[in-house]
């Protein structure tokens, strides 16, 4: 048998054996003409490998330039991420592709997008940052390979990669700034060796998708900035209003005066002698512009919780609660006992439909305080929240009604109201915006002491 090896660029690619039948000594000449074979497939077998490396890298190149169009070219993280591991993990070949975002507050990996199908891969643990494979990678700031995850000790979770069907893992720090904002982990079906050339793809996909969630966050941020504009300007706009309608109750300098001197008498009060449904002039500045200092922070209400919660609606049980609190503190007399409660189920509305709500929960609520306990040192008052299915008008199916109900344990109305003409200001208020700005019917009545009712549709 004579062998010669396959030689090219000092590497050895392989070997040629070449054997006989019967016992043979081969010739010099015999042993050139075996290696100048060997010479041509080496270099063969080697212009064939640098093709189809070239061939490769021109792949991954266009799969670069790909990726980075289409994710460059959407606003919305969660959809550009899922295009983003989509078309790596299939461009690359890969079995699965998974992005996760750092989380800074709770110091833990978030996973953002994979198209894995595996429903126990996707809802493992989240893992904490410089623990396992994916948290090292962000806290070293460098890519991490791994040949086998199933007997790698830092992999956390080998009988999931078992089911899942995955074997090597890079995991490549999504890098913006000097800061990595997450990482893209890359897993393979069989043993994978990553080239370098692969893995400087890998950084280079990783950087793109740095560069477009920071794009995504920015451009969210300016819609959000632009949205709160517009409603700053609505509410101030809404304030407006109410103050011209306070100033249209307000009483003339000289009444303001002999109001003021009443005042002074003991037992006398901006709310002797009125009801509800009686003209309720204020006495004084100080009242009118505490009444609508209490106006401007139920609309506050709604922005703490709408800006706490992150969402585009807002939560009306909290709004309900905080007014509660706010009254209890700032109108309740010193000496009197308030016992408040919220009831009903967790009802979440729109910006707009929950500040006109927030504004006739306020009003009705300090109504009852002013008027419905003035003679009395204690009281309850009980808001209640409710939804029920409502037909359309136009028989196109079914609506939802949201039912507020505001009931105090007060002095009962008299005999002549008539909540459709108020002429207090707090239920020309409520009547505006239940009917004006909520599409819905307000009214009064006495039951269970005295219990207001909103209806509108949601």
């Amino acid at each position: 048998m004579l062998s010669v090896p396959l030689v090219a660029r000092g590497e050895v690619l392989g070997v040629i054996n070449v054997r006989t039948r019967l016992p043979h000594e081969y010739s010099r000449n015999q042993v050139r003409l075996l290696s100048g074979i060997a010479n041509q497939v080496a270099g063969a077998i080697e212009k064939t490998r640098r093709a189809r490396h070239l061939e490769k890298t021109a792949v991954q190149l266009h799969t670069l330039s790909e990726v980075s169009q289409a994710i460059a070219s959407n606003i919305y993280i969660d959809e550009l991420l899922h295009l983003f591991v989509e078309m790596t993990a299939r461009t690359m070949n890969y079995k699965i592709c998974t992005v996760l975002l750092v989380d800074r507050e709770k110091g833990e990996l978030t996973l953002k997008a994979t198209q894995s199908e595996s429903q126990e891969y996707v809802k493992k643990p989240r893992p904490k940052i410089g623990e396992s494979i994916a948290g090292r990678a962000v806290a070293e700031k460098r890519v991490i390979t791994v040949p086998d995850v199933k007997r790698h000790p830092d992999y956390l979770f080998p009988e999931i990669a078992a089911r899942a069907g995955i074997s090597s893992l890079a995991s490549v720090p999504l890098m913006i700034h000097g800061e990595a904002i997450g990482v893209l982990n890359c897993y393979t079906e069989k043993v994978h060796n990553f080239s370098k050339e692969e893995l400087a793809i890998l950084r280079a996909l990783g950087t793109q998708a740095a560069l477009a969630v920071d794009h995504a966050k920015l451009t969210v941020r300016s819609a959000v900035i632009q949205e709160m504009h517009h409603r700053v300007k609505n509410n101030l706009q809404q304030i407006a209003s109410l103050v011209r309608l306070q100033m249209h109750f307000a009483r003339p300098p000289a009444e303001e005066g002999a109001a003021d001197e009443r005042a002074r008498i003991p037992g006398e009060s901006r709310s002797a002698g009125t009801h509800a449904s009686q003209s309720a002039p204020h006495a004084s500045t100080r009242e009118a512009l505490s009444d609508t200092l209490n106006r401007i922070l139920a609309i506050a209400a709604v922005h703490e919780l709408l800006s706490r919660d992150d969402l585009d609606t807002v939560s009306m049980k909290k709004v309900a609660e905080q007014i509660l609190t706010a009254t209890k503190q700032g109108v309740v007399a010193p000496g009197k006992s308030l016992y408040t409660v919220v009831e009903g189920p967790e009802i979440r509305l729109s910006l707009n439909q929950a500040t006109s709500l927030a504004l006739v929960i306020n009003e009705l609520v300090q109504n009852a305080v002013e008027h419905g306990f003035r003679d009395l040192d204690a009281g309850r008052i009980a808001v209640q929240l409710a939804v029920q299915p409502l037909a359309a008008l136009d028989g196109s199916g079914f609506r939802e009604e949201v039912i507020l109900t505001v009931v105090n344990g007060g002095a009962p109305l008299p005999p002549d109201f008539d909540a459709s003409r108020p002429e207090s200001l707090g239920l020309r208020i409520v009547n505006d915006l239940v009917r004006g700005g909520l599409g819905g019917s307000f009214t009064m009545e006495n039951r269970d002491g005295i219990t207001a009712t909103v209806r509108f549709p949601r």
